[in-house]
Formats: structure tokens, sequence, C-alpha cells
């Protein structure tokens, strides 16, 4: 898999208010020592209020490397969703449809580079990066290591993996979509 960053966004301008554990009669939340967690004069559950923020007006490009059959499943997954598709809340809706299309490319990062910025309207354009940040995954030793591949959520064990960086040699060409494409 990789990713070419056309339009870099605004960090965290969307902030979010969350309670974790609320909304039950027995508590969900645990102390240190495994013991349901009470709010202490009233005995209730306790809840921990948290902020989520969220990357806004960005546009991102990921290309995916892998047979045909995997390729036609993701495509049709994407196109063909069971559930709406949002960007980290339901209120966040992508801006354009996720899917763009299917490629012969030589590599993932021939792809990143060859195929065009997409956008509905002039205005998402003008931000385009003119060489974007590429991040390509990458065989063990030929990028940077990171321990984020998840194993195992119920121990929060992580295996590494590899990417490497790079900027796009060439102007990354800009299109616009038909209106309701």
């Amino acid at each position: 898999m990789g990713v070419r960053h056309d339009v870099p966004g605004t960090p965290a301008p969307l902030r979010d208010y969350h309670t974790v554990g609320g909304g039950y009669d027995r508590p969900q939340l645990l102390t240190a020592e495994g013991r349901p967690k009470f709010i202490p004069n009233t005995k209730k559950p306790h809840i921990e209020p948290t902020w989520r923020y969220y990357l806004c007006d960005a546009s991102f490009l990921v290309a995916i490397r892998s047979d045909s059959t995997t390729i036609e499943e993701l495509s049709n997954a994407v196109q063909f969703p069971a559930w709406p598709l949002y960007l980290g809340r339901r209120s966040c809706v992508p801006s354009r449809p996720l899917f763009d299309a299917i490629g012969d490319y030589d590599s993932l990062q021939a792809a990143l580079e060859q195929r065009p910025a997409r956008f509905l309207d002039s205005d998402a354009a003008r931000q385009v990066t003119k060489h974007p940040r590429i991040v390509v995954e990458c065989g063990a030793g030929e990028g940077i290591r990171r321990r984020d591949q998840i194993v195992s959520r119920a121990y929060r064990l992580f295996e590494p993996r590899y990417s490497r960086e790079s900027n796009a040699p060439n102007e990354i060409k800009v299109e616009y979509l038909a209106e309701g494409a």
C-alpha cells in the first residue's frame, strides 16, 4: 500500500467532545487494580471525558497492489459499502466518492507519481502540493521501521512495519470531476 498526500489538510480544526464508559448501569471503566470504577461521592459509574481531534480538508490518494481478486473485492467494497462511509466520525463524510479507478502500473511508486489528483471544484485544488509526500510500504530493512502493525488487540502487541518516504519528482497533474461523478 502507498499513500500520496495531495492536500495535507488543516490539523485539528474539528474538536469533538466524547465520554467513555457512560450510559450503563454498571461501570465500564476499571481501576488499575481491575475493579469497577465509581464516582466516590455518588457511587455512580465513572465517566471519562475525552476530546478527539480530526484532520479536515485533506486529500490523499491510496494505491494498493495485490492480486486481481483482492483488488476487485476491495473495489466493490468501497463502491458498494454495506454501511455508510465516514472518516472518523459519522458527521465527517467524504466530499467525493472514495473509489477513483483500477489502473495498471509498474509499481506503487509509479501509480502514486502518475495518477492525477482529482477534485470536484477548483477551490480544493488550489491547495494541492506540487510535489506531494509519498509513503510506500516496503520490505524489512528497506525503509523506516515503525512498530505499529497490530498483532493482538487483547494484549496490545505490535510487529514492525517498514515504509519509505519521498516527494513526487514531477508536479502532480490536477483534474476536475464533472458534477455528480
